[in-house]
């Protein structure tokens, strides 16, 4: 024993205990390391599944599943962001929808600033999405965005379309008169027709005027108004009752303007309603040049509000 010692090799027993004391402090460590993740994933439990329902969203085709899975993120609050964030950049524009729903539920800045880039998203579907979330009354923020909007919109193309459409939904004076100067001063084909569609959805008669010299802008359409694309998708939803009552679906479309005069002649025939000249309200094109705007400044002369001291 002495021998061994002086040595300084060591007795079996001694190694024995040696390898214990190690394995005991592995042991205490990878149990130590699990309670850390476990506590982690704890912490982190509703982010967690946040991700795991926008993954199974994003799967899912049944109407019944994305309702039951919409609920779900809903359920999360503001732990929704960031899975309807990695949602709405999906290339797959069915999936961008469904992530445009999934933000409807969630507040803050950031959640606005999303939404707002996606009022120029490619799919018009996946823009009237953001463009309807950015209004929720729910959200109770969109007075407060009415600046950021109008830059949108100053910066003209699909965007700015979008724009209009969101401050269609913001009800009141302000966002009117917004909308009618930025009529007076649009250039753009499509812009202008998306201006007189959204004017005549909310009946603005200080839009008239305005609206009546576009009668002579013959000039092309090449995007859908909203108006149109919501008619259109209330459409699609009802194909399957048309079958059930024997019409054939396919024969029932939506009609289109096809210039910005037609745009106009519609809102025009919305805000006047009963009123409107009878002979007035046919396709714009087949009259002689200002004669459809010569019958509406007639109407709109007969029926345009007073002016003080008159």
């Amino acid at each position: 024993m002495a021998d061994a010692e002086k040595s300084g090799t060591s007795l079996p027993s001694q190694r024995s205990a040696s390898v214990s004391v190690r394995g005991r402090r592995w042991t205490i460590a990878i149990i130590a390391l699990l309670i850390a993740l476990w506590c982690l994933a704890m912490w982190y439990r509703v982010e967690i599944r946040a991700y795991w329902w926008a993954r199974q969203l994003a799967g899912s085709s049944n109407p019944q599943d994305i309702h039951y899975y919409l609920l779900c993120l809903a359920s999360t609050k503001e732990s929704a962001f960031g899975p309807a964030k990695g949602l709405v950049r999906n290339t797959d524009p069915r999936v961008r929808r469904l992530g445009v729903a999934a933000l409807d539920n969630c507040r803050g800045q950031d959640a606005e600033r999303t939404l707002l880039d996606l009022l120029n998203d490619p799919d018009d579907e996946v823009a009237d999405a953001a463009a309807i979330s950015l209004t929720d009354p729910r959200r109770g923020t969109a007075i407060a965005l009415i600046p950021d909007l109008q830059k949108i919109i100053a910066r003209g193309g699909k965007a700015a379309r979008h724009a209009i459409v969101a401050l269609q939904r913001i009800p009141g004076e302000q966002t009117e008169m917004i909308l009618v100067d930025v009529l007076s001063q649009a250039r753009e084909p499509d812009l202008l027709g998306q201006l007189a569609d959204s004017l005549g959805m909310i009946g603005s008669r200080a839009a008239v005027p305005r609206l009546i010299a576009l009668l002579d802008d013959t000039r092309s359409l090449e995007s859908m108004l909203y108006s149109e694309r919501s008619a259109a998708r209330a459409l699609a939803g009802a194909r399957g009752q048309f079958a059930a009552k024997g019409i054939n679906a396919e024969s029932v479309t939506v009609a289109r303007a096809r210039t910005v005069a037609e745009a106009a002649l519609r809102s025009l025939t919305m805000i006047a309603g009963g009123t409107a000249p009878r002979t007035a309200s046919g396709p714009a094109d087949t009259r002689p040049a200002g004669a459809l705007r010569e019958q509406w400044e007639t109407w709109w002369e007969s029926r345009k509000p007073a002016q003080p001291g008159r």
